[in-house]
Formats: structure tokens, sequence, C-alpha cells
């Protein structure tokens, strides 16, 4: 079990109320969601405050939280009040930060869900910030809790607990460092047990941190043979012995009107201020007042049984799963962005708009304006890596990959961009099977021969 060395790239601070991060259009900070619950009179508070003491927008980040940008050091802290005296921020900057759980967000209203886990997180929430020797987690840790819906499933985590179904009931599968798929399985426990066994663990990285030089910020990079038996050996006694049933329960689609809720988009996962009041409105209008937002960057009106999306549409949210800005994810990019060098968004959508058989709303495609990668740390099936001015293609890894030979055309200018990405669209459409998606075509490519096809 190799250990995984951290980018150097990566700033490993994750803001939060009380404890901002600096960018290039001021101080940024985040709200935390738990469970991504949210009501229409809160959603309208932080478009409001947003207008008034930052940037008038509001960003819904990987991890559900939503992002006020443009913030002073006066008006950060005036802004931290407002969310604590609203009880969507703890009192204590330090405790506020110490808030690394999600959970599944509609697994409630999901017929496909085995198990609704916010009661467990809510619990969990309040251990971790309230317990100070659990305060020392980076702030980069995540610990997930997922249900067994789909929109968790791709989340990577340090910590990750599962639903699943057996003989004896619905347990929940405990795994370190990575999805619900790519994370290595320590076993499994009672329903009842999550949090003790989470709880565990997050002490036991902190003991094994505690022995090294050089500090781990994330569990995948100290995971080893020795690591992962000590690991087991925390919670060797909360382990249960359990065969699982179908442990594979994802949903296909969130978006549009679904049996427990009706589910849109903002594009990049950003809305102005005046969208969100909007957005408020419509909810309002049909006689809803909770929204949930999801890691997944979209957000579901519980029981949207009308049917939304005219009106949604008129407000720019994405609600068919074939959009193909649904392919799209880009962080801000320069100038609101310190470390990027190039401006993101409006590329990625005028490329999308003229590749449309490249950009079908499945195949994702990572825009980032530095090596960083923040909008996406996970591999992409694309990742276009912007340098002042220039970009590099980089195919099936990250932002910075771990593998320099993914690295299938570099130094472009945007001309050359949107002729190699028309390119690899050809080059796609001409070598998929049928009924294969084009990041499974991708993924099925000879990268050398991707390469002379690129360069050529």
């Amino acid at each position: 079990m190799p250990q995984i060395t951290p980018s150097p790239f990566r700033r490993g601070h994750c803001p939060s109320a009380g404890t901002p991060m600096e960018s290039g259009d001021g101080l940024l900070s985040r709200v935390n969601l738990l469970g991504g619950r949210l009501d229409v009179s809160q959603l309208i508070d932080l478009a409001d405050w947003a207008e008034e003491l930052g940037a008038p927008t509001l960003e819904i980040t990987s991890r559900g939280k939503l992002q006020v940008r443009g913030l002073s050091a006066q008006s950060e802290t005036l802004f931290t009040r407002k969310l604590v005296a609203a009880g969507l921020a703890r009192e204590t900057a330090a405790a506020e930060a110490a808030r690394h759980v999600i959970c599944s967000v509609a697994a409630d209203i999901d017929p496909k869900a085995l198990h609704a886990p916010y009661a467990i997180a809510q619990q969990l929430d309040t251990q971790l910030s309230t317990t100070p020797a659990l305060w020392k987690l980076p702030s980069k840790f995540l610990i997930c809790i997922d249900g067994g819906g789909g929109d968790l499933a791709y989340k990577s985590a340090d910590i990750r607990v599962d639903a699943i179904s057996s003989a004896k009931g619905i347990a929940y599968r405990i795994a370190l460092a990575g999805s619900r798929q790519s994370a290595v399985p320590l076993g499994y426990c009672q329903v009842q047990s999550c949090i003790d066994v989470i709880a565990l663990l997050a002490k036991e990285f902190l003991s094994i941190n505690e022995q090294r030089r050089e500090k781990a910020t994330r569990i995948k990079q100290l995971l080893n043979d020795d690591t992962f038996a000590l690991f087991k050996t925390s919670v060797s006694d909360l382990l249960i012995s359990v065969t699982p049933i179908n442990t594979e329960r994802t949903s296909a689609k969130l978006l549009g009107q679904q049996v427990g809720w009706f589910g849109f988009a903002p594009p990049f996962g950003v809305m102005s201020s005046d969208t969100a009041r909007g957005l408020a409105r419509l909810a309002t209008a049909h006689g809803h007042y909770k929204f949930r937002v999801s890691p997944e960057k979209v957000i579901f009106i519980p029981g949207g049984l009308s049917d939304l999306s005219a009106p949604l549409e008129a407000l720019g949210m994405i609600v068919t799963n074939g959009d193909p800005r649904l392919s799209l994810v880009a962080c801000p990019g320069a100038p609101a962005c310190l470390s990027g060098s190039t401006a993101t968004r409006s590329l990625a959508l005028t490329l999308a708009e003229h590749i449309p058989d490249l950009f079908d709303g499945e195949l994702r495609t990572h825009f980032s304006g530095c090596p960083k990668g923040c909008a996406h740390p996970q591999a992409s099936p694309i990742t276009i890596v912007a340098q002042q001015g220039k970009f590099d293609v980089i195919v099936n890894d990250r932002a910075t990959p771990l593998n320099e030979n993914k690295r299938v055309a570099q130094n472009l200018s945007t001309e050359e961009l949107a002729m190699r990405l028309s390119t690899l669209s050809n080059t796609l459409q001409q070598a998929r099977r049928d009924d294969e998606s084009l990041s499974d075509c991708i993924a099925r490519l000879d990268i050398e021969q991707l390469k002379i096809k690129l360069n050529t």
C-alpha cells in the first residue's frame, strides 16, 4: 500500500466562518450546511449578506458548502457574527473549522437510498465541534456518511461509512481514503456504532500523525500496511460480521422531477444574489420552503411534485441531465483567485457551445486556472490547466498529474486548444462502442496514439 505525497501546489487550508482565506478579490469564507439543509429564509439572508458585505454571489463548493467571496477583514467579522446569530456557524472559529462531516443530503427522500444518516451526522458534527482534541484534525480532513443513494458515491473522503443491506438488516461499511468504490475497506459496523467508529479512527489518525516528522493532512498520505493495521485494531471491538446484499445502489439521475424532489444545478455551482433570491421566491410560490444543497452542486427541492423546469431555466438553472454545462467544472480563475493566471469559466462555456459532441453532460471536463486544481482535486477524464494564457490538456488524471504521461498536449493557445478539443471529440466519436460513454471510451484509448492524433 504505497504512501501518496501531496501536491506542492495545494494550500492545505479550507476556509470557514471565522477562518477566511485570502483570494484575488478579497477574503473568502464558507457556510457549512450540514446535510445540505437550507431554508428559503436562510438563502435570502445569505444572498443579502453577500451583496452587502462582499461580492454579490454564492458558490456551492465540492463539499456542499456555500462560499462567499470579496470580503474585507471587517466585513468578514460581521458576516461571521451574522452566521453565528442565525445558527449557521459555531461561536468559535476553531469549533467551526472542526466540522469535517458531510452526509447524503437526499437519503430521506430517495427511495433508492438504504438509510437516512442525517441524525448520525448531527451527533458527529456536535462531537467534532465540542471536542477540542479533535480540533487538531487538518482543515481538509473529510468524513463522509453515505446512506446509499447517488449523491455521494463518487466523493473521496478520509473516512467513509456507506450504508449496506444484509440479511441482518442495515449496516455500514467502514473504509479509508477514497470514494465508495476506491476507499480501502476496514469492515462493517452497526448503525448505532457509526459515531464511535468514526471518532476512534479520527483519533487514531491524530495519534499516527503525531509520530511523523512531516505531518499528513489526509489519511491517504500515511496509509500503508502498518498504519492500516493500526486503524483496524482501533475499531476492532465494534466490527461485525455481515454479508452485503447489492452494495451498489446509486441513483442515475439527480436533476429534474424525481420521485422525492426536483433537482436543478447552477452552472459551475455559482449563482448571483439576485438569482438566489429568485430561487427563494420561486420555491415559496409553489409551496416549498426548504432546499438541499449537494456536494454534486445540485440543489434539491424536497417533495418537488410540480414541474419547475421552465421557471428554473429562466433563472439560468440546469434542469436536464444532458445539458452540456454539466460537463464543466471550473474554478473562478483570474482575477478572482491569486493563484489563477487565466479566466476559466467564460472559456469553458464558449468551448462547450462550439463542441457540443464532446461536452455532452456526462464527460467531466475540469478547467483549472492553475496546477492546484482546487475545483476538482480528483482525476477527471479531461483536465485543462491554464498557465499564463497557455493551456495543457491532461486525460484521466489531475491538474497536477500523478502520471506525466497523461499530459497529452501542452502550451496551447486558446485557438489551438479549441482545435485539439475538436480533434479529441472526433476521435472519441469514431472510437466509442455502442452504448459506451465518452468517459469509458477515453479511459480505454491508448495514450500514445491519442497524443499522436492531438499533436499532428
